[in-house]
């Protein structure tokens, strides 16, 4: 298997073509057991191994309750018209089979199909080569190779013994499988501590519950495995997954590989290895250093296995090829040069021996174990195929070591030929015993070396980013996923995607529903919308359910009228007598007592029993709800539950007493089939009780769906069912943004929507007259889903359920972002799904069958993104948390003392004749020194250097650059500098740039040296996160403890560090994102990074950032932080303080040439006089790159540009 992962577009064609072969699959009431056989091509004996396997499951008793399924590639055809002619007749077991098509010819696509396959009838599965040799004439002789006992053996082990995966296990020459005796069973014992001597028999039995398990695995198969590379695959899955695995002895086996299949053996089992010791790296090197074993299943006669030869004198032949096909580049970074070396003498001579040893071959397995994982330089496929060479040395050598026995043996000439070769073959298996030992005594010194290289090829940042769509919460995910057939995925581009189509749904409701052309005042906006869902109340109210809910007949009727029209599905809930059996068993006295029955024989005299329990919800809550789950959980099958149509109940909520929330009313009614309501008491509701009762109604009937279909596949998979229930109910919460909880309570609110939106078609539809109704809950309907920030940071939820929650929580006016759940959840699955689809890894169906799996597994609290991305996100340990503030005031705007840019292009040098921008400052000597990038004709940008006494008119600038390229990771140009003064030095961040990745490097000179224009005097430091895409370094002038603080970029967000020294690289930890682009329309929406270095003001720390929205403008804002701690943010301006209006910023004078249009974008500020401390009425100079092309400058006061100094909120 290598490292691609599996196509989602073959997922998707295996999908299609399982639908339309499991539609042969029908007239079976109970299925057992399966057997699947996996085939090829014509040369598979099929057809016997078919009569074999029926043979077999007649034997034991389950000829009408078993399937023999075939699945194979299309050039198997013939064979599988073979094996259905000889074993389809009437009568006996059943036998099926169908072809996969193109691109899913592989071994591994076709037991994924027969998995799905047993899935579909919850029945386990035995898997069996199409190329085993039934004995002869029938005979079923135990121990003498493939006969009808092998299946009574393998379902045994699941059935009888609980084990959830079986591997058949023979007696065997020593020769015949030597990638499983020299490479898997040395790996398996000396990495995963699991001695296991036949890992890869091709031949297994899993339980349903494995299967299930082994679907839903975020690793999938695929064709990629081949013929051989699922066993190592299932294997390592159940092992580190806890399922139970054995061993059964079937006796002798005749499976070989010759010399002519060794390579492709090899190549998929060392693949499926390699890729399971890395993607389970984190379980392994956890694990103590005890060994385990399997479970034995049985015992078998010890027949000895058939005789096996390899020619020596071909392998060595095959060891030459193969050794020198390879360009020794790959040996050299990996082989010790003194071993090399004497392959490479080996390989270049006609040598008859050749000796490698165990020591050595283990030296070996390890050495490009490491370079798998951590060699990116070479392809995995050339790292496998490296090792080849290697593996045929050790296998001669074993061979040799095997044959000097035999030969030692044979000299004597006292025995007979069976007892040598019996003494033969126990030698042969002590010699691998003593391998694999040596492999188990490394294995601490193999996790240190693993933990060192993970240590020296760690990211020095996690290529995790956050996005808002709903303000102050965070979805943190990967910033880039790769695609199956190469290529990636950006997170930003399919944010920004999303974030488009969000604002272009906005405006069109804005536009067809609220009558507002474009985005206007803010409150207007909200007004609005607060208007339209009165009027959808209202005609709730007066034309679609005109009823008094404050009654239980209004109430009952609506409820009546809603199952009516949204029930799309019956409900899988108690039988009546089995509810009355709980209810006698626990009895609700609470309810008994309200209602005033007396005893819970008057209970159920009144009220149907399924009425009684979920009433019994509303009255003995939590605890009730606890005992029922205890009841079902122990003694529960899945017969005590019926499909049937859900009905409404109601409580009269003037006769029941409720003086607490109703956890637990949801989870008994669904258990029941009902949908409970209660009369709604005056003044009950907040502005929308009519609208509020539709919502929590619709949604109750399609958690009631949801659910019903969940515990009918836990019915229907026979696992465990009424432990998966009770656990499904006790276990649905979740609290992380991206829990599986959160997803599918997503769900169903996207049914809801759904269902509204047909619904108020078919209103419209059939009656006319209430089509203005119709028409707002349809538009209501349309952006359930949909909450926007205005540009001036206004927080506009648009969901129906949002708006009804807050009123009826009593909320006053719009929802807060913090309430609108609706809106986050939809938003971040949308996100989520989105990125899936793009990279080819899945869909909405993939997110839907995991939720299911965990819900099950009582862990829908968990994150989706650890399960389905393979990424564990603690937002405490990778965001700085900043306090929500609310809408924060208005900063003023920067004020532009020039007309024009302080600084244009110069013609006559070519070094700056093109452009010059984004230019850096700092105050020296009584100067503004402006450092400015330029680029030149070469196309190559350098730093140049201005300088100016007043701060706005240039009185000098330098005709050659001060600081140009000298290393190949800026070999492109140095560009926007960053300076701060640090005792007596001047320190320079910029960008690295050589037209591959954009990296942080830093530069310094004494600040003499430059004043004296001394620049051969820098100091190059070096990079920052070598080899990492980052940008925007500012340093802070002063350290906070011991410590210097740094902001820096990585798409989107701003993040902040700590050094302890100003040297490079910088530390690898203790990143945090201090702060990223806001949601919506808002003018930073998309990214943003540092502007200008910090400066000191007596109040905090002032920062110009930049921020870029969706029409891909650039302008600057504040970020203004507190004065001993860079993380924390005090202010962050709603608005820019400078944005491009003027020709040079646009970008659109006649005549000139513009590098980037509409863009400002700032790399240095400055007091506009000469202090340290900024007070509040102290100007600031800000200077800036105008459409990439010129220079500006820009002033303002702090105490306009921080309003929250003044007191303003």
């Amino acid at each position: 298997m290598s490292k691609k992962k599996e196509s989602y577009p073959l997922r998707e064609q295996l999908k299609r073509k399982l639908e339309e072969a499991f539609q042969t699959l029908t007239g079976f009431e109970e299925i057992e057991v399966i057997v699947g056989i996996p085939f090829r091509n014509g040369d598979d004996p099929l057809p016997e191994v078919v009569y074999t396997a029926r043979k077999g499951l007649e034997n034991i008793g389950l000829t009408a309750k078993s399937l023999v399924l075939c699945v194979g590639a299309p050039a198997g055809e013939k064979t599988l018209e073979a094996a259905l002619a000889r074993n389809g007749g009437e009568g006996g077991v059943a036998v099926r089979g169908f072809l996969l098509g193109r691109g899913l010819e592989g071994r591994g696509w076709a037991i994924r199909a027969l998995m799905e396959a047993a899935s579909k009838f919850g029945a386990p599965l035995i898997l069996l080569r199409p190329d085993l040799r039934p004995q002869p004439d029938d005979a079923d002789e135990e121990g003498r190779g493939f006969s009808p006992h092998w299946i009574r053996r393998l379902l045994s082990a699941i059935r009888d013994d609980e084990q959830d995966l079986a591997l058949a296990q023979f007696n065997r020459h020593p020769f015949a499988h030597p990638v499983e005796s020299l490479l898997a069973f040395p790996i398996l014992s000396g990495v995963f501590g699991f001695s296991v001597r036949q890992p890869t028999p091709g031949i297994f039995a899993l339980s349903q519950k494995l299967i299930l398990d082994c679907l839903s695995a975020k690793e999938k198969w695929s064709g990629e495995a081949g013929s051989y590379g699922f066993d190592p695959w299932i294997v390592t899955h159940a092992l580190v997954e806890g399922f139970p695995i054995c061993g059964v002895p079937l006796g002798a086996a005749s499976f070989r590989h010759g010399i002519h299949r060794l390579k492709p053996v090899f190549r998929q089992i060392t693949h499926s290895l390699l890729e399971a010791v890395v993607r389970h790296r984190k379980w392994w090197l956890e694990r103590s250093d005890a060994i385990s074993a399997p479970q034995v299943s049985g015992t078998a006669p010890e027949f000895p296995p058939p005789e096996y030869r390899h020619e020596r004198r071909e392998l060595l032949r095959h060891f030459k090829l193969e050794f020198n096909h390879f360009d020794d580049t790959l040996f050299r970074e990996i082989v010790p040069n003194e071993f090399r070396e004497r392959m490479e003498r080996i390989a270049d001579q006609s040598l008859s021996k050749i000796n490698l040893a165990a020591e050595e071959w283990v030296d070996i397995l390890r050495r490009f174990l490491l370079a798998y994982r951590f060699e990116k330089g070479f392809h995995p496929d050339d790292i496998v195929d490296g090792v080849f060479p290697f593996f045929l040395a050790r296998f001669a050598s074993f061979m040799e070591e095997v044959n000097g026995v035999e030969r030692a043996l044979s000299s004597a000439n006292r025995m007979t030929k069976e007892i040598r070769d019996e003494i033969v073959r126990r030698e042969a298996e002590h010699i691998l015993e003593e391998q694999v030992d040596l492999y188990v005594e490394a294995r601490a010194a193999f996790r240190n070396d693993w933990c060192n290289r993970e240590t020296e090829t760690a990211p020095y940042l996690p290529r995790l980013g956050a996005w808002e769509f709903v303000p102050n919460v965070g979805v943190i995910l990967p910033q880039e996923l790769e695609k199956p057939d190469g290529g990636s995925v950006w997170a930003h581009k399919v944010y920004k995607k999303l974030i488009d189509r969000y604002r272009e749904e906005f405006t069109r409701f804005l536009s067809e529903h609220l009558g507002i052309e474009g985005v206007i005042d803010s409150s207007e906006i909200l007004s609005r919308v607060h208007s339209f869902m009165h009027k959808l109340e209202w005609a709730l109210n007066v034309d679609i359910f005109p009823l008094d809910l404050s009654t239980v007949r209004g109430a009952g009727k609506m409820a009546n009228e809603v199952c009516e029209a949204f029930v799309e599905k019956d409900s899988f809930h108690l039988k009546p007598d089995v509810a009355e059996a709980i209810i006698k068993q626990t009895p609700p006295s609470i309810l008994i007592m309200q209602l005033g029955y007396g005893n819970v024989g008057g209970l159920l005299k009144e009220l149907d029993p399924c009425d009684a329990l979920s009433l019994s919800a509303w009255t003995d809550r939590q605890p009730y709800l606890e005992r029922v789950l205890d009841i079902i959980e122990s003694e529960g099958e899945p017969n005590w539950f019926q499909k049937a149509p859900p009905k409404p109940v109601v409580a009269d909520l003037t006769t029941l007493s409720i003086t607490s929330d109703l956890r637990g009313t949801a989870a008994l009614s669904r258990l029941a089939g009902r949908v409970m309501v209660g009369n709604m008491q005056k003044g009950w509701g907040g502005d929308f009780p009519k609208l509020y009762f539709l919502l929590r109604l619709l949604k109750s009937i399609v958690g009631m769906e949801l659910f019903s279909e969940i515990w009918k596949s836990f019915a229907a998979d026979r696992v465990d069912f009424s432990e998966r229930l009770a656990t499904s109910v006790r276990g649905h919460w979740g609290r992380l943004v991206l829990s599986a909880h959160n997803a599918f309570e997503n769900k169903h609110q996207r049914i809801v929507a759904a269902r509204l939106k047909r619904f108020a078609e078919h209103l419209a539809e059939q009656h006319p007259k209430k089509a203005e109704a119709a028409g707002l809950l349809k538009a209501a309907a349309e952006v359930y889903h949909l909450s926007i920030t205005l540009p001036d940071a206004t927080f506009v939820p648009l969901s129906a359920w949002s708006w009804t929650s807050y009123s009826y929580r009593g909320g006053l006016g719009a929802p807060t972002p913090l309430s609108s759940l609706v809106e986050r959840d939809w938003a971040t699955r949308d996100f989520l799904t989105a990125y899936l689809e793009e990279a080819g890894l899945g869909d909405e169906e993939t997110i839907d069958k995991k939720i299911v799996e965990l819900i099950g597994e009582g862990r829908e609290p968990e994150d989706l993104r650890e399960h389905l991305l393979g990424i564990s996100v603690d937002p405490d340990r990778l965001v700085v948390l900043q306090t929500p503030s609310g809408k924060p005031p208005v900063a003023a705007k920067l004020i532009r003392p020039l007309d024009g840019p302080i600084m244009e292009p110069v013609s006559d040098n070519s070094w700056e004749s093109r452009y010059v921008l984004n230019a850096g400052a700092v105050r020296l000597d009584g100067n503004v020194y402006i450092l400015y990038r330029a680029y030149g004709e070469d196309n190559i940008s350098r730093i140049g250097l201005a300088w100016t006494r007043d701060g706005i008119h240039i009185d000098g600038r330098l005709d050659h650059p001060i600081f140009s390229p000298s290393h190949p990771t800026e070999s492109a140009g140095c560009e926007d500098p960053r300076v701060v003064v640090i005792e007596d030095r001047l320190y320079m961040l910029y960008t690295a740039w050589d037209l591959k990745v954009a990296q942080i490097a830093m530069a310094s000179i004494p600040v003499q040296a430059f004043l004296e224009r001394r620049f051969d005097a820098w100091e190059y430091h070096g990079l920052a996160f070598p080899g990492l895409a980052n940008k925007d370094a500012v340093l802070y002038p002063e350290k906070f403890g011991d410590r210097y603080a740094i902001y820096h970029r990585i798409d989107p967000n701003m993040w902040i560090s700590y050094l302890e020294t100003l040297e490079c690289p910088w530390p690898r930890k203790g990143h945090k994102i201090v702060v990223g682009p806001r949601p919506g329309m808002m003018w930073d929406g998309i990214k943003i990074g540092a502007g200008a270095q910090p400066l000191r003001t007596a109040h905090g720390w002032l920062n110009i950032y930049h921020g870029v929205d969706y029409e891909r403008s650039y302008r600057l804002g504040v970020l203004f932080m507190a004065l001993d701690d860079p993380a924390e943010v005090i202010y962050q301006s709603p608005n820019p303080i400078l944005e491009p209006e003027t020709d040079f910023e646009i970008g659109k004078t006649e005549g000139r040439d513009y590098w980037v249009p509409h863009v400002v974008f700032t790399c240095g500020a400055v007091p506009a006089a000469d202090k340290k401390i900024i007070a509040l009425d102290d100007e600031i100079l800000v200077y800036y790159g105008a459409a990439d092309t010129a220079i500006g400058v820009a002033k303002g006061k702090l105490r306009d540009l921080v309003p929250v100094l003044n007191g303003d909120k």
